[in-house]
């Protein structure tokens, strides 16, 4: 056979040019603790399990006692059994060296080099602490796929040349050839080798300890590289019969130990018992057979991912890891709002005028759209010139910009698709933690005369980034990106964990979500470069980058950014209330802001996208209409109900725009165009915010009460809009959102079919064909997709 198309040829390697002798270190990634197990994908096992024909069961297993003298000076297997009394009980203590069966990737390293699989260091190993290599990882799924035995023993013995089994005899890559042509075998990419070198009873393993292996050597499979090519183009893992793979003493300079366990981390194994299996395979003729292997799983402490947590917990984490992305985001959208009206902030810098104001403040988001945080705060915080203030509001931008567009998608993408709204509503409570957080910080520091009163609360931002860092780093990568890179297997660990509760997989759930993301990627497969992002394809990807662009971009012209950023400057100018109780009155704000908010966890899922989105324009546009009139009067009570307006204003937005956005933008995208199409997103929102920014402190001197006017019709335009062109996505899955879009078609119509048969209990899924309006269908990629266990 030849060797499959997902592996690098054997002749590219090492991979790096710096690595070691054929090493293949990150090819499945410098994490990796499977190696070649990673070849037994779930096509590879299904295909395994055909091979079940007969039903017969044989084991492999040496009694753990055997041999009764250890090879190469091993403590031997010790077997106590303790009375647990008074009661008529008993425990097994059980000793031994694993070593002795299997050899892991830690077993065997480099050694010039000093390095095991990947580059992993003696010292990693030792750290007490570390599963680096650790066998544990195979425990996981076990090694299970489709096993060949080449009978070689039986082979030679025909052939009339009977190898000796105490002695240095070397199989050549030849011999196994004829064993398996002789036995009419034929391989597949992904095989489990096993080889039988000779009938070993334990008396005869006995005799080694006596005399010594290293004196009279042993049979095994000559080194070289035409061997090392043929089990890299080939094989999941090698195991033969004998004490070592390899005949001792070696023919060659190459140590086939180094390649196979440190440089591609190959399982190897040693002292199978193969005779039961050769008589029964001889017996019906066939040597190919369904093989399970389980190993010993430990489990240290950097063996529990992600802090131990899995299901909800582990849901609980990525919400509050996204979320402390959102606090910095809020603290930001809140921090300057009192800083430009703070005594000693105008004094510092020349009472800039509003123009300035308005740079101050949207030049924060040319910085979010070019996409430094913690540098940025320090500039900021220690600014005593106008250009460098502005400097730091750049780079802060930039972090920020980067921390927002992924942390979205990176938690849309973890989040199953009936809580996915409620926990990306949740996060974005947090968003307005950060505001409360930056008005009352600001309120209490506004009594402070010096320029600590605002250059503290700037400077806090760099403390909310490293913690948002901090809790990032133990938190895992979105599944769907794995997923995405190729890296099946560590994506399907992780879509295991959300979805463990109370101990037990929910592998129904796992089966059908990775199933449903093999299909996408399919479907999606020749439209990922930037190219793409904005042709009209088979998965509708420029109609669903637009409608995310354009709903972002709507944002700011509801109204929220201005009132966001220019709180208090809108209390004291357009109210006419004094600093301090315009300060107040903003903190006060912002807590009702934040109370309102947790009304978005219940209605973005029961209510939906698109009602929420209709009724919260409506309800906004009556609110600007009204506040802007409130404006002109300009007396007391006016100003009184002006007020009261914008806590209402604040409500109707955080329960349509204020969640609304940041879930319904990355759920719509493709998932080949999800990071680059919800950059392009955000943008849109960060480049509108920014012009309303900009002009707004100026807009509100000049034009007065007009502003809220101007807000009032925008709010009114977007209802239309949103019932024409935006579908509803609560309830669905990313993949079944994909759906709405394939083939053509009215996605508003097809989105409300798919809810309505969802709550029908009909099962929906990507490989149904799907008729456009005209009655013509359209052909849809099938694939089956089968994972762990169930999976």
């Amino acid at each position: 056979m030849t060797a499959s198309k997902t592996i690098p040829s054997f002749d590219d390697l090492p991979l790096n040019k710096n690595d070691p002798f054929l090493s293949a270190w990150g090819l499945y990634g410098k994490d990796d603790k499977l190696g070649f197990l990673n070849r037994l994908t779930p096509d590879v096992v299904l295909a395994a399990a055909k091979e079940i024909k007969t039903g017969k069961r044989i084991s492999l297993d040496w009694a753990l006692d055997a041999p009764q003298v250890p090879l190469f000076g091993r403590p031997a297997f010790q077997h106590k059994i303790v009375p647990e009394g008074p009661k008529c009980v008993n425990d097994d203590f059980w000793s031994l060296n694993t070593q002795s069966s299997r050899d892991g990737f830690r077993h065997y390293g480099y050694q010039k080099e000093r390095r095991f699989y990947n580059g992993v260091t003696m010292e990693e190993i030792h750290s007490g602490t570390s599963t680096a290599n650790g066998i544990g990882a195979w425990a996981k799924e076990g090694i299970v796929g489709r096993g060949v035995l080449l009978d070689y023993f039986s082979w030679a013995t025909a052939q009339g040349r009977p190898p000796t089994t105490l002695g240095s005899h070397a199989i050549t890559l030849q011999d196994l050839h004829d064993v398996a042509a002789s036995q009419g075998t034929e391989l597949q990419f992904g095989d489990v080798l096993l080889i039988r070198t000779g009938n070993m009873s334990s008396e005869e393993l006995s005799q080694w300890g006596d005399y010594g292996a290293a004196e009279k050597g042993w049979i095994g499979i000559k080194q070289g590289k035409d061997m090392l090519r043929y089990i890299w183009e080939n094989f999941s893992a090698v195991a033969c019969d004998a004490p070592s793979l390899e005949v001792w003493p070696p023919q060659t300079e190459i140590a086939m130990h180094e390649v196979l366990l440190a440089g591609w981390g190959c399982p190897i194994g040693e002292l199978f018992d193969l005779e039961a299996l050769a008589t029964y395979c001889k017996e019906i003729g066939r040597w190919t057979f369904f093989t399970t292997s389980e190993t010993f799983k430990e489990q240290r402490k950097d063996d529990m991912p992600y802090l131990g947590l899995k299901g909800n917990g582990l849901l609980a984490g990525i919400s509050a890891s996204a979320g402390m992305g959102f606090v910095l985001f809020g603290y930001d959208d809140g921090v300057m709002g009192g800083v430009l009206v703070a005594p000693s902030f105008l004094e510092q810098f020349d009472q800039p005028s509003a123009s300035l104001q308005g740079t101050i403040v949207s030049i924060f988001i040319i910085g979010c759209v070019i996409g430094l945080l913690s540098l940025g705060a320090v500039l900021q915080s220690c600014s005593y010139q106008v250009a460098q203030l502005l400097v730091g509001r750049i780079v802060a931008g930039i972090g920020l910009g980067l921390i927002v567009s992924n942390i979205i998608v990176w938690q849309t993408e973890c989040s199953p698709s009936k809580y996915r709204g409620l926990l990306v509503a949740s996060s974005l409570s947090f968003l307005l933690v950060g505001q409360v957080l930056a008005y009352w910080l600001e309120y209490g520091t506004g009594y402070i005369t010096s320029s600590a009163s605002y250059r503290f609360p700037m400077a806090f931002q760099a403390v909310l980034g490293i913690a948002t860092g901090v809790m990032l780093y133990f938190m895992p990568e979105s599944p769907r990106y794995l997923f995405a890179k190729e890296k099946r297997n560590e994506a399907i660990e992780i879509f295991r964990l959300l979805n463990t509760h109370k101990g037990v997989v929910d592998e129904e759930t796992v089966n059908k979500t990775v199933s449903e993301l093999a299909e996408a990627i399919a479907l999606e497969s020749q439209q990922a470069g930037w190219k793409e992002l904005l042709r009209s394809d088979n998965v509708g990807s420029r109609r669903r980058v637009l409608l995310a662009c354009l709903i972002n971009a709507c944002q700011a012209w509801s109204g929220s950014t201005p009132i966001s950023y220019f709180t208090t400057l809108i209390f004291e100018q357009s109210v006419g209330m004094s600093y301090h109780t315009a300060a107040l009155v903003s903190g006060i704000l912002q807590v009702w802001f934040l109370t309102a908010s947790l009304g978005t966890w219940w209605s973005i899922e029961k209510v939906g996208r698109r009602v929420s989105f209709m009724v919260g324009c409506a309800g906004m546009a009556v609110i600007m209409a009204i506040l802007a009139a409130m404006v002109k009067v300009n007396t007391h009570a006016s100003g009184i109900v002006a007020t009261l307006m914008i806590f209402l204003y604040q409500a109707f937005y955080t329960w349509s725009f204020m969640g609304g956005i940041w879930v319904y933008g990355p759920e719509i995208m493709p998932l080949a165009h999800r990071a680059k199409g919800e950059g392009l997103a955000t943008a849109c929102l960060w480049l509108s915010a920014f012009v309303v920014v900009e002009v707004i402190p100026i807009a509100i001197a000049s034009i007065g009460w007009k502003v809220f006017v101007m807000f009032a019709v925008f709010n009114l335009a977007y209802i239309p809009m949103v019932y024409f062109l935006f579908p509803e996505t609560s309830g669905l899955s990313l993949e079944e959102i994909d759906m709405a879009f394939i083939g053509g078609g009215n996605p508003v119509k097809k989105a409300a079919e798919l809810r309505r048969r969802i709550k029908r209990g009909e099962n929906v899924t990507l490989d149904e064909v799907f008729a456009d309006t005209d009655g013509k269908k359209r052909d849809v990629i099938q694939l089956e997709t089968v994972g762990p266990s169930k999976a």
